[in-house]
């Protein structure tokens, strides 16, 4: 009975590290290697404030921003959509950029210097062919 907390010490100390280490690896697998092929910005204003009579109750802004980004992954091509309050958009999505990238169902990840990770919605997706696809891969 005495012999049980170390015994379980032991293993935690031994086994934590791998586990972590594991998860880490998981994570540098997660992200592939994408290009930005565009970047467009809109800007959306929202309709009047048109809610009761007291003027003071209407927002501050009605501007939204919108940013449309197509992003090449392999052989698909992704226009994921991302919308903010302030015009601010960073650097990193810039045309013909590297960027790293996680595919999801209905979202796509990039993985930023600064900022960490941007999440952005996919609006449309169009995967290549394999054979045109490993073309367009082949060229310099």
């Amino acid at each position: 009975m005495k012999y049980i907390l170390p015994v379980c010490m032991f293993f935690l100390l031994s086994v934590a590290p791998s586990l972590r280490a594991s998860k880490v690896q998981d994570q540098t697998r997660y992200y592939q290697q994408g290009t930005i092929l565009s970047v467009e910005d809109h800007e959306v204003h929202s309709p009047q404030y048109s809610g009761g009579s007291n003027p003071s109750d209407e927002p501050l802004s009605n501007a939204v921003f919108v940013y449309d980004i197509t992003v090449r992954v392999d052989c698909g091509t992704y226009l994921a959509h991302y919308e903010s309050p302030i015009d601010y958009l960073p650097s990193a999505f810039a045309a013909h950029q590297p960027i790293a990238v996680h595919v999801t169902k209905h979202f796509v990840y990039f993985r930023l210097p600064i900022a960490g990770e941007m999440k952005m919605a996919i609006r449309h997706r169009k995967i290549a062919q394999v054979a045109s696809c490993e073309t367009t891969e082949a060229r310099p």
